[in-house]
């Protein structure tokens, strides 16, 4: 059997760590043979030869076509594939090479610290199930996983059932809908911008082109919000790469790329009361300039400076059939700990609608930013926060800015560590130790959970 390795990781075969999954594998089952695509590392020769008929991407794209399945591997980079790996998948669909992917059987594997990990294999399994190919449930593991003895078996046992599903063509479920797209030309009603307050300002981040309509979206929430907007669009600053994984910006924040995005995340929207992110949906993701820009943050490492910022996003294309893209964007922004006052689509029929929604939000938004309005923190900003806290603490010699962030603002909050929690813990249980303590606790326990909030009320509420 011949397969097809898809690697994304922008350091290629030589310095990934992904695909040393990969390399493991093809020792351990000799008998099938492995042909290797540096996609990530390759990307700006296959996106400047896609045209071409005798050009790289046309080679890539055969030599996956007589390939009998396809494994993908990559590094999770915000959780979804790297950007050079979803620009990609973009010319994948941009030339009409679905043909390649189409009836074979595709897996994925991963490396990552497990942050929403799922979401990088649902991005990839919509994608293949699209391109027509018949996905199996990927391996996603911890960076250093394949160091251990157990993993490795499971590594085997995931291989071996993977292969034996290509042999004998098992029936697998379908996980997505095909997309359906609705173009509706959004036509906004004019509308006069009033007198707008230089008290706060909102930074909208968008990749829209002339016409589009996320273009008149945007310029919708411009005109609407009571506050100066600044709108700066992606294809206009200077991006000069993608992520390149290579951390050296860990010691000191700063990227090895000397171009725009440093000062737009640290000056344009650090300075901003609010941030809206407006793009319109590629595939199952937004575009991959969108991409490349979010994995650019990584120089921030794992800091939420973002903390308590408001935030809002206008997304153009199917997204309430895309469920998967609204975890990811709605995630990304909870454990940065962010206010997300709403979000607009284009899916209605009806610019009067879409206006009204867009309305409200400029409305919502500033009204957030006014009253320092700040949600109660959902599972994806403590999920997220504690994650990184343990990542950063146990790697604290390589992410040394990350560290010192965490240190200062005392973001290593291990309860065993706090003194109150510590003492509470270590009398009550001393206390539960005595049977008529503890059979009297647990007799009023509904009643003593209630009790502390009584302060707070002028009558008594208890029925």
């Amino acid at each position: 059997m011949k397969i097809a390795v898809l690697n994304g990781s922008p350091k290629g075969n030589e310095l990934s760590v992904t695909i040393r999954y990969l390399f493991y594998i093809q020792e351990k089952f000799p008998e099938h043979e492995f042909v290797y695509f540096e996609i990530a590392k390759k990307i700006k020769i296959l996106e400047r030869f896609a045209g071409e008929t005798e050009g790289e991407f046309s080679r890539v794209i055969e030599g996956i076509r007589n390939c009998d399945a396809v494994i993908w591997s990559f590094p999770v980079y915000f959780l979804a594939v790297p950007g050079q790996l979803k620009r990609f998948i973009e010319l994948i669909f941009e030339h009409r090479a679905e043909h390649a992917f189409a009836g074979k059987y595709a897996t994925s594997i991963s490396t990552s610290a497990h942050y929403f990990d799922q979401l990088a294999h649902n991005y990839i399994q919509a994608v293949c199930e699209d391109l027509k190919a018949i996905y199996m449930e990927g391996f996603s593991a911890e960076a250093y996983d394949l160091m251990e003895e157990n993993q490795q078996r499971n590594l085997c046992l995931f291989t071996e059932n993977f292969f034996r599903s290509v042999s004998v063509r098992s029936p697998v479920a379908r996980k997505y809908d095909p997309l359906v797209h609705r173009p509706f030309l959004y036509e906004p009603d004019a509308t006069t911008a009033g007198t707008k307050s230089n008290t706060k300002k909102i930074t909208v981040l968008s990749d829209h082109l002339p016409g589009t309509n996320l273009e008149k979206m945007v310029l919708r929430f411009q005109a609407c919000s009571r506050f100066d907007v600044e709108i700066i669009n992606l294809h206009e600053i200077d991006i000069k790469s993608g992520c390149l994984g290579c951390i050296e910006c860990t010691a000191e924040g700063m990227c090895v790329y000397k171009d725009q995005v440093r000062n737009i995340y640290m000056e344009k929207l650090l300075q901003s009361a609010a941030i809206v992110y407006a793009g319109e949906i590629r595939d199952r993701y937004l575009s991959a300039l969108w991409k490349l820009f979010f994995d650019r943050s990584f120089f921030l490492g794992h800091r939420n400076i973002f903390g308590g910022k408001h935030t809002a996003l206008l997304i153009s294309g199917p997204l309430r059939q895309n469920p998967n893209l609204r975890e990811i964007l709605e995630s990304y922004l909870l454990t940065a700990r962010m206010n997300i006052a709403g979000l607009v689509t284009d899916e209605y029929d009806s610019s009067e609608l879409i206006s009204g929604l867009i309305n409200n939000l400029a409305e919502s938004l500033d009204w957030a930013c006014e009253n320092s309005f700040e949600k109660p923190i959902t599972f994806p900003g403590y999920a997220g926060h504690l994650l990184f806290r343990d990542f950063t603490y146990k790697n604290s010699y390589i992410f040394r800015e990350d560290h010192q962030f965490y240190s200062k603002n005392g973001l290593y909050d291990y309860p065993q560590y706090n003194r109150s929690i510590r003492k509470i813990r270590q009398s009550f249980e001393r206390m539960f130790k005595n049977p008529a303590f503890m059979k009297k606790t647990r007799k009023n326990l509904k009643q003593n959970m209630v009790r502390p909030f009584q302060r707070l009320f002028k009558k008594d509420h208890s029925g």
